[in-house]
């Protein structure tokens, strides 16, 4: 490799974690009134984060180095080792450790203190590891990281007039990352380093040890410690929500800067917290987010903005710019569902978003898409109604597409159009130059226009009356013989019409003193251009008597099918009667029906049955509740068991 002009420096040798550990064990060994030793200091973080011995005692060395830990002496004045010099790590206040400097203390990839590349262009530092495993090989000019280059890039690609939307769309990205990390999970003024799961090799038993926390120190010690943040982390302490106000503030001006702002809090939060934290995984979540949502916007700006604002309904409907291909993709289990195409990957797989509820995005091959103008009987043979929502926001789309490069032509050809009639109405004018509509004829270049975008069906409507006389059932004259040969009092009235539509819709004409010379303007408007230009006002005709006789047709399929719902409807009306009835008399026969069985049950327990079981009613009292049907079944009862039993008195106590 060559000599490059960076050279490579080391500013942190130590473990950030590690450091913040070891000030706490310091404080609470200061608050047991004992010497902050290096042997209290290992034995406290042996015990409560579960390191060991080697490594605090290493790391002890280096951040000595790096003037994070102070190491001095000291004799005790009271205790066993009274007035025996001790060397004692003491944390340093703001003034003795420097501060100085603008390049960040750890590698802004992995996090971690050593030998580092600074970037020319801004604060950030990498280790040479890291620039070459993100394939950064320009190492023989001045170091300039990748943010910096692509937010150069950006920069000189970004419009001025699109950064309101793209602060916008990044306001947007900002209150979906918030979800993922919120603002109360971090702060940069105090930490708590001695739960169990900061340590991520933590045994069951050692956590059970590790629940068992320190004594704790007073309120006056407690208060916020602000200087940890300033001796550990160099970069702007930046959060989800100042992110969020820099895109309300319209600061950024390019993606890759907010790429990199997020990547600051990453980058924050591993060193402020530890790499293995709960707070880190969820800081490293909401990088992905961020970088899918960033994608997003790349992919199509006026989607990520209609979908995330969705103050319509049909919001996918509306076109993008530039639009989408659009195309049937078959999923597995579904149907071929009418979709946009997003992008297409390796030119064989294809990311597309499909129409109707949910609007579900997919990644499949090109084998599953077929084009949108192919015939959907043979790929859809059952329709649901899912389906079919989504083929009628299709339909609106296509719609809305049409409409929209419509209108872009118009203006296009607007100003093309007004110099075309107005030579055209040059040239036809009459020769009476005298006229007073000499002065006028910068008026009729506006009224051209107007003319030529009058709406069909006004126009029919009008015509209906004109149209009568010389046309009546399917006999319709296409031909320009047959409508030149019509009765010149038809050609005058048509003239009328189109004067009376204009002068009563056009606002060019809506001053009362004008009327006069305008109707002068516009009659010799018509007549020059159905006498110069070679019968175009008769073709015109001819199409919107075609126009009439198709909206004819359509009412009177619209009329069919009215009487036919209205018969399917007097006959469900007919049927519900019919239904209705037998309800009532299936309810009066299940009365009649319960009232008999009451009846007869109450008889039945009314009577009283043969004694002898026979299942016949018993009409021969005997004694007590015993009767019998006949004369035999007493007998054979009598003789099996009521002879012991029965309570009747006999004749022969009766005589004595």
């Amino acid at each position: 490799m060559e000599a490059c002009l960076t050279q490579p420096k080391v500013y942190r040798r130590g473990d950030p974690l590690t450091c913040q550990r070891i000030w706490d064990a310091i404080k609470v060994i200061k608050y047991d009134r004992k010497s902050s030793t290096a042997e209290n200091i290992i034995r406290y973080c042996c015990k409560n984060y579960n390191l060991e011995g080697k490594f605090v005692k290493a790391q002890l060395g280096l951040l000595v180095e790096d003037n994070l830990i102070l190491k001095k002496s000291s004799a005790p004045v009271k205790g066993c080792n009274k007035g025996v010099e001790q060397t004692i790590f003491v944390i340093p206040l703001e003034s003795e450790i420097d501060l100085a400097g603008k390049n960040d203390w750890y590698c802004f990839y992995c996090h971690k203190p050593g030998e580092v590349l600074p970037c020319t262009s801004c604060p950030r530092v990498y280790h040479i590891a890291c620039l070459n495993e993100l394939k950064h090989k320009n190492f023989t000019e001045k170091f300039v990281c990748l943010f910096c280059e692509e937010i150069k890039l950006e920069e000189s690609k970004e419009d001025s007039e699109a950064r309101g939307e793209l602060n916008l769309l990044l306001s947007f990205a900002c209150a979906r990352l918030e979800e993922k990390l919120p603002i109360e999970n971090y702060v940069w003024n105090s930490v708590n380093n001695n739960t169990a799961y900061s340590t991520p090799f933590t045994t069951d038993r050692c956590a059970a040890r590790l629940t068992k926390m320190p004594k704790q120190v007073s309120s006056s010690v407690e208060e916020e410690e602000k200087w940890r943040a300033k001796f550990l982390l160099r970069l702007p302490m930046m959060s989800l929500p100042k992110m969020n106000d820099r895109a309300d503030r319209q600061v950024y001006k390019s993606l890759a800067q907010f790429r990199m702002d997020a990547n600051t809090v990453v980058h924050n939060i591993t060193i402020f917290y530890g790499e293995h934290s709960p707070l880190a995984d969820s800081a490293r979540v909401m990088k992905r987010d961020c970088a899918f949502e960033l994608g997003e916007i790349n992919l199509c700006r006026d989607c990520y903005k209609r979908s995330n604002m969705q103050e319509e309904p049909d919001w996918f409907c509306h076109p993008c710019h530039p639009s989408h291909e659009l195309v049937y993709a078959k999923a597995k289990g579904f149907p071929y569902w009418p979709a946009k195409v997003l992008r297409i990957i390796n030119g064989r797989e294809y990311d597309v978003r499909f129409f109707g509820h949910g609007h579900d995005r997919l990644t499949l091959d090109k084998s599953f898409t077929r084009p949108i103008t192919c015939n959907l009987t043979s790929l859809v043979p059952k329709r649901s109604a899912a389906w079919v929502k989504a083929v009628e926001e299709l339909k609106k789309h296509q719609a809305m597409l049409a409409e929209a490069a419509l209108s872009s032509s118009n203006d296009e050809e607007e100003y093309d159009d007004e110099n075309q009639h107005g030579e055209n109405y040059e040239s036809a004018k009459p020769s009476v130059a005298e006229s007073p509509t000499q002065n006028r004829s910068h008026d009729l270049k506006p009224f051209s226009v107007y003319l030529n975008r009058l709406e069909v069906p006004e126009v029919i409507d009008k015509v209906d009356g004109l149209s009568e006389p010389l046309i009546c059932g399917s006999e319709l004259p296409f031909s320009e013989e047959s409508v030149i040969s019509q009765d010149v009092a038809t050609e005058n009235s048509l003239m009328d019409l189109i004067s009376s539509t204009i002068f009563q819709d056009n606002p060019l004409f809506s001053k009362a003193n004008d009327t006069e010379n305008d109707e002068i303007t516009v009659k010799e408007f018509v007549s020059s251009a159905m006498s110069g230009d070679g019968h175009k006002l008769n073709e015109e005709f001819i199409e919107l008597l075609a126009a009439r006789e198709r909206i004819a047709a359509l009412e009177k399929e619209v009329e069919s099918q009215r009487q036919q719902i209205q018969i399917q409807k007097e006959l469900i009306d007919s049927q519900m009667v019919e239904i209705e009835t037998q309800k009532n008399e299936h309810a009066s026969t299940v009365r009649s029906l319960k009232e008999q069985h009451a009846k007869e049950i109450a008889e039945t327990k009314s009577k009283i049955w043969c004694s002898n079981g026979c299942g016949a009613e018993g009409i021969y009292h005997c004694c007590f509740s015993v009767s019998y049907c006949n004369t035999i079944c007493q007998q054979l009862h009598w003789k099996s068991n009521h002879k012991k039993s029965c309570r009747r008195e006999r004749e022969s106590k009766r005589v004595k």
